[in-house]
């Protein structure tokens, strides 16, 4: 081939796409999307040949494992042997997470050679005068036509190819009533909204409204009794805060006994001691770094996926506090970059991402301080983005005489697949914690009574 064929590759990418499968275990997620002619060196196809066979035969495919079947089965010097690839581990780090797009760059570059063959092919026959002119345009059109057909990248279907799927999935439903979303501890809220995996929830609020509490308890939930590792990114609070707000709602004393370490009763220090079992073996990850940006946390989850498995869900408190990656015109188009990138954050790590977004100061301007949607502060991106939109209003804040002390009301305004409305709550302050409530109306009164949900 010309020299100009020899530009239709990147070995860095190669390189990335091979370092990713073996360094995060996600060939399943790629199946369908790889090839041993997405790679031009030989040995890389090598490499990946190795890789295939050992996910078809439901065995690991580290750096390991890789080399060991290599040896075993005298193809060392193919794959140009252990420190190569121990160079493409070293090479690659700050590369695999975003594996993805390196992908779908490498089936560019294929479709490209492809095509580049069939013209090479084109051009010899046209030199040939032996055969006539249509026939060769016509058999070029033809191969053409069939090289774009076998290297595109399917991902459509057809509704019937997807019904049978979709059926299928129903009636296991059905039968087991197994329903596929995160639990986050409150049953009506879970019963109106369900937090699924590659969903961007938006938990908004004013001030002391409960916005971080209400997040914090959902996460801790989800780590405590779903598979996987949650993550907490903190631009807001310390980590020391969280663990102490953790304690408390967890162990149920009072945060100013734990903030100050005064006024701890015998009753307290059991209480936390039985909460210190339960948050030691609690698959939570909390980082506080400030200047936090997109791509960092990406690297960050990409990290903790390789050492610790699969997320199961990701919080970050909050998005205004977050930095682009990039200098933009204005702080709405940032936060536009941002509330799209923790989206496909959520859908590449396949969990939810609960995000807290501050609300503008105009509503506080309203006789009715309950928010709505136009009150989410810095960019309308948020609300398009986010397949969840969940508001606290506590009218306590406002009502120094409110009926409804303890009380939360959770006004759900956007729900991609379900209906809108509210849900009321309880709110315990001093324990840092909602929980849910029953209503128990009595002849003089109108109260719910809260009911723990434990």
């Amino acid at each position: 081939m010309s020299k100009q064929y020899e530009k239709l590759h990147s070995l860095d990418y190669e390189k990335a796409v091979l370092s990713s499968l073996m360094g995060l275990d996600c060939y399943a997620k790629f199946d369908g999307e790889l090839s041993e002619d997405l790679f031009y060196a030989k040995r890389h196809q090598a490499i990946f040949a190795i890789i295939k066979n050992l996910f078809t035969s439901g065995m690991p495919y580290g750096f390991i494992d890789v080399f060991n079947y290599a040896e075993n089965q005298n193809l060392v010097t193919e794959i140009g042997d252990e420190e190569y690839l121990g160079q493409i581990m070293e090479q690659s780090p700050t590369t695999v997470f975003n594996v993805e797009n390196h992908i779908k760059r490498l089936q560019d570059f294929a479709q490209r050679r492809a095509m580049f063959a069939e013209y090479e092919t084109a051009k010899a026959k046209l030199l040939d005068f032996t055969l006539a002119t249509d026939d060769v345009v016509n058999e070029t059109a033809e191969s053409i036509n069939k090289t774009m057909q076998t290297t595109a990248n399917e991902s459509y279907a057809s509704v019937n190819e997807l019904l049978g799927s979709f059926l299928d999935e129903l009636q296991r439903n059905a039968r087991e009533g197994f329903i596929p979303s995160k639990k986050t501890g409150l049953i009506e809220l879970d019963n109106k909204c369900r937090f699924m995996d590659g969903e961007l929830v938006v938990i908004a609020g004013r001030p002391s409204m409960g916005k971080t509490t209400l997040a914090q308890n959902i996460l801790t939930n989800i780590a405590e009794n779903e598979e996987g590792h949650a993550v907490f990114f903190s631009l807001e609070m310390p980590k020391s805060q969280i663990m102490n707000r953790l304690m408390s709602s967890v162990a149920k004393v009072e945060m100013d006994k734990i903030f100050s370490g005064q006024g701890l009763v015998v009753e307290d220090w059991e209480s936390m001691m039985k909460a210190t079992e339960r948050l030691k073996n609690l698959p939570l990850t909390i980082d506080d770094r400030g200047g936090l940006t997109v791509a960092k946390m990406r690297t960050t989850l990409n990290k903790i996926r390789q050492e610790k498995g699969k997320v199961s869900a990701v919080l970050v408190d909050y998005v205004q506090l977050m930095t682009s990656s990039k200098p933009l015109n204005n702080r709405n188009a940032e936060v536009e970059e941002i509330s799209r990138g923790l989206k496909q954050l959520a859908k590449e790590f396949d969990c939810p991402m609960i995000a807290l977004s501050q609300l503008s100061r105009s509503l506080e301007k309203r006789p009715d301080k309950r928010p709505i949607m136009s009150d989410l502060r810095d960019s309308g991106a948020i609300e398009q983005d986010a397949d969840h939109v969940i508001f606290i209003y506590r009218d306590e804040v406002y009502k120094a005489d409110s009926k409804e002390k303890g009380v939360a009301e959770l006004l759900v305004r956007k729900q991609r697949n379900g209906s809108t409305g509210t849900i009321k709550v309880g709110f315990e302050g001093k324990y840092n914690r909602f929980i849910d409530l029953i209503y128990m109306p009595s002849d003089d009164e109108d109260m719910p009574f809260l009911q723990e949900g434990e």
